[in-house]
């Protein structure tokens, strides 16, 4: 069975949002069937047009009562016109500074010979309610060779600001980034050059980004009007929050910032809790003397803060970044050599002296001076020895290779340090390639990938310049000029920046440890004793969000553990959450992260029949069979196989996270399997993503596709048999038998995604051919509701095939190219009564029709010119008109010349380039 009507996407989360927006004072409309009846409901001549040019002319004349036509007319064209030619970021970025500040238009000066400019209002900021709120579901947009069909887009004064992805609520929030928004804005590009805001949700879960935020930046949205309300994650919370007009343009007007970063332009839209602190401070400022931002409490107990400033306005501290996915999870591991435990024999005096930004040269010498016993603690030779050997094997022995930050207690022990590493780490490069010539295969390519990382890495001395640090430095055996010519040479700032770059591990020892952002360093090493804000926010250089960062590490060398409970305790006062989890914990919590997550995988096997620890027991063909046997029994279902598949995500982030350390010994063995099946389920899945088309059919049930197609198209899928899944070729007998004998469920999964490949290219060159996806799709859901047995669903795919296999050989039933055969079927579905003469002279149209238009018509670019695609609209109905026969009424034939118009645009790009002819 299908899934009762009350729990569909549609049901559960679409049209309650679109009935929350209407009430925020949105209007509403179904844009499915826009261009059944010929000429757009919306006033758009083509789907590619993504302006509502009416609305948006209706709406600039309102609002610039004394712009003349010509002005309104030339801003119109500024704001529409094609930027294709720009970068995704510049051209948001260029229509974004249109809609903040208004799109100048010179025009002559009447009393001279110079010229005016008249500015021309796109949005008014301050009244909401004079702007036209336009929300449309189904909303369909053709690009350069695709057709996408999305679910929710807000239109402000005819312009698409707003743009709301939708999932299933059983879905993973995440495929509606990776397997449908990172499409769309490759395929409809247009789509989000005047983007402001893009909204993700599953109902359960919503998050709202930017168009250049990668998945990691998008951040949730709990709370809709202050920051004392309990946050509550929802769709609903979303809308409310964020979809307010009032609201809506004030994140638009004031909380969209773009800035350069060395992997190019990024558009930054606030947080919740920005957004909410911001208001707050500015509610505050009548009344205020001062202002002050900090990221640190400036004294215990705050007494003078508040006598200069007042109370906070507005806090936010690591428990709920942390809560909201602002920033990834710190945990500390104590890695104290056992030659000396240093932070025991520290006193106040010295830490005071440490706690300085910048310790100059006579600060240096004090520090040796004053505190030469405890100095010499941290600094004697064997001490470093054992850190630097220690660091080289925890750096390169980490799951995730995030870069990496070694805070030394002053210029001369980060030189040294530097020295003492590259030492061992040149040794344990030899070490591997003498391991690596004692192994084969896999083991082997593995050692050799780590030794091509290690060679490759490049790491460096980060420190301030003094007055005579060459003649310093060498009195202690050390020579700085390398490390200053490279400083002085080369932007080491911008290298470490870039996650991209080889430069990985950086010595410092005051240097970077403030108002420094590098979202891929994941790992600290602190041997310098520090406290109070200092330590505070030099660990905060590990918590930046950053793709596949589960976390950010403390390495201690020296101590500070006790510092940093006090420091926290003193930065968690401040007026924040408090209480709770501490915003560092013990790696042992990671570890205990990774046992629970082993747990609830391990359950999940249970339930399925699976014994992992037999698994792991088990040698040679024994384990392969146990392993096929998983892989039946968690396919059994789509909710089992993705369940696992989320489970097993989790365990590798974690695991990865809790590596080199030697506790990850322990579950080594339990991860190998339950990665291994994981992959066994992905194998079965041709690399093209199914899931994409199957959630492109939901709420399509029951929906008339009359006269209006649905394209969906991948890039490298090709028209030609040879280079698409043939299933003439699958020998369904010998299938049959291995479905009897075997593994009954793998076989399924398999050729049910054989099939879902093969649809996606027969429905992209015949958009009539929705109604074998519609079946194909009733046919998962009752299986995955268990109304089919296995036994059942196969022999319904084999039937299901076997009619994909005859439909393909449908064009050369009716004497037809496969290009024809669209043209044919548009023209005579749903069907029309005619005789077999009748049904010869649209053939026959269809082909002339193919010939004239690719005979001239079809030229580079046509799409984008409005004369050349007006001739092929006219080509179109000059020839239809004389070539269907009588059965088309007038009312007909204006919807059939409109469905042919709409096919050819979206299928045939100029220059015979063509779904095709890829």
């Amino acid at each position: 069975m299908t899934p009762p009507s009350g729990y569909t996407e549609d049901a559960l989360i679409e049209r309650p949002a679109i009935a929350l927006l209407a009430s925020l004072g949105w209007q509403t409309v179904n844009a499915y069937h826009e261009f059944d009846h010929g000429a757009s409901s919306l006033g758009r001549e083509t789907k590619d047009e993504v302006v509502l040019k009416s609305r948006l002319r209706e709406a600039l004349l309102k609002l610039n009562s004394e712009a003349s036509p010509e002005a309104v007319h030339q801003a119109i064209d500024e704001l529409t016109r094609d930027r294709s030619r720009m970068s995704a970021a510049a051209a948001n970025r260029e229509v974004y500074h249109l809609l903040k500040n208004g799109v100048r238009v010179p025009r002559p000066d009447p009393d001279g010979d110079g010229e005016t400019v008249e500015v021309v209002r796109v949005v008014e900021w301050d009244d909401p309610a004079q702007n036209d709120f336009l929300l449309c579901s189904q909303f369909w947009v053709t690009g350069e060779m695709h057709t996408r069909r999305a679910d929710l887009v807000g239109f402000v004064n005819g312009l698409p600001l707003l743009f709301i992805e939708l999932k299933a609520a059983h879905r993973r929030l995440e495929t509606a980034f990776t397997g449908n928004l990172r499409d769309y804005k490759d395929t409809i590009p247009q789509l989000f050059w005047p983007n402001a805001l893009i909204i993700l949700s599953n109902g359960s879960q919503s998050r709202v980004g930017s168009v250049t935020a990668g998945w990691e930046h998008f951040a949730e949205w709990k709370k809709v009007g202050s920051e004392d309300e309990a946050g509550r994650v929802s769709l609903e919370t979303m809308l409310r929050g964020v979809c307010d007009p009032a609201r809506f343009l004030d994140l638009v007007e004031n909380f969209c910032l773009f800035q350069e970063v060395p992997g190019g332009l990024i558009k930054l839209t606030a947080k919740n809790h920005q957004y909410l602190g911001v208001n707050n401070a500015l509610a505050a400022l009548p009344n205020a003397a001062f202002l002050a931002f900090t990221g640190t409490p400036l004294i215990v107990g705050e007494e003078k803060t508040r006598q200069v400033f007042g109370d906070y306005v507005s806090v936010y501290d690591f428990q709920q970044s942390m809560a909201d996915g602002a920033t990834v999870p710190l945990y500390y591991e104590n890695r104290i050599p056992e030659l000396q435990l240093v932070n025991d024999n520290l006193n106040e005096d010295m830490e005071n002296l440490l706690e300085a930004a910048e310790l100059d040269e006579e600060q240096e010498k004090k520090l040796e001076q004053e505190f030469g016993r405890e100095y010499h603690l941290i600094t004697r030779d064997d001490r470093l020895e054992a850190v630097a050997k220690n660091l080289v094997t925890h750096f390169t022995g980490r799951g995730f290779q995030g870069k990496g930050m070694m805070i030394c207690i002053d210029k001369a022990t980060a030189i040294r340090m530097y020295d003492k590493v590259k030492k061992y780490w040149s040794e344990k490069i030899a070490a591997l390639q003498t391991e690596a010539a004692g192994v084969e295969g896999d083991a082997r390519r593995e050692i050799e990938a780590q030794m091509a990382r290690m060679k490759e890495t490049d790491m460096a001395v980060v420190v301030s310049q003094g007055q005579n640090e060459i003649a310093e430095m060498s009195e202690k055996g050390l020579d700085i000029r390398p490390h200053r010519k490279r400083m002085l040479d080369e932007d080491m700032e911008t290298k470490f920046k870039n996650p991209n770059d080889p430069f990985r591990l950086v010595f410092v020892c005051a240097m970077w440890m403030t108002g420094f952002d590098v979202p891929s360093c994941s790992t600290l090493y602190l041997d310098k004793p520090m406290r109070n804000h200092t330590l505070i926010q030099t660990i905060a250089r590990a918590n930046r969000v950053y793709p596949g960062k589960v976390s950010g590490l403390i390495v201690d060398y020296a101590g500070v553990f006790r510092n940093l409970e006090r420091a926290l305790a003193i930065y968690g006062a401040a007026g924040g959450t408090g209480g709770g989890n501490k915003p560092v914990q013990d790696k042992s919590a990671l570890e205990a992260a990774l046992r629970q997550a082993l747990e609830e995988t391990r359950g999940l096997c249970r339930e399925q029949g699976i014994n992992l620890a037999t698994i792991q027991a088990a040698e040679g063909f024994a384990r392969v069979g146990l392993l096929d046997d998983a892989v039946e029994a968690l396919v059994a279902s789509e909710e089992i196989k993705l369940r696992y598949l989320d489970l097993t995500n989790t365990v590798l982030r974690l695991y990865k996270a809790v590596l080199p350390d030697p506790a990850a010994r322990e579950f080594a063995a339990e991860v190998s399997p339950v990665q291994v099946i994981a992959d066994k389920i992905r194998a079965l899945t041709p690399p093209a993503d199914i899931s994409q088309v199957i959630q492109r059919v939901e709420g399509l049930l029951g929906r008339s596709i009359a006269t209006e197609g649905y394209i969906i198209g991948e890039r490298g899928i090709a028209y030609g048999r040879d280079r698409l899944i043939d299933l003439s070729g699958f020998d369904f007998e010998a299938m049959e038998q291995k479905f009897k004998t075997g593994r009954k469920r793998t076989v399924n999964e398999k050729l049910k995604g054989a099939l879902a490949q093969r649809l996606m290219v027969m429905v992209r060159l015949n958009r009539t051919r929705m109604d074998y996806l519609d079946r194909f799709q009733i046919m998962i859901d009752e299986y995955n509701a268990g109304s089919l047995n296995a036994e059942e669903f196969f022999h319904q795919l084999v039937v299901f095939a076997r009619g994909l296999d005859e439909e393909e050989k449908r064009a050369v039933g009716e004497q037809l190219t496969e290009e024809e055969l669209a043209l044919f079927d548009i023209l005579t579905r749903p069907l029309i009564e005619m005789t077999s003469t009748d049904r010869s002279r649209v053939k026959a149209t269809a082909r002339e029709l193919l010939v004239w238009l690719k005979a001239g018509k079809l030229v580079l670019d046509w799409r984008k010119r409005q004369q050349a695609r007006a001739e092929v609209r006219v080509t179109i109905e000059k020839l239809l008109d004389r070539g269907l026969p009588s059965a088309y009424t007038p009312n007909l034939f204006e919807q059939k010349a409109a469905a042919v118009f709409q096919h050819v645009y979206d299928a045939y790009y100029g220059a015979g380039r063509s779904v095709y002819a890829e």
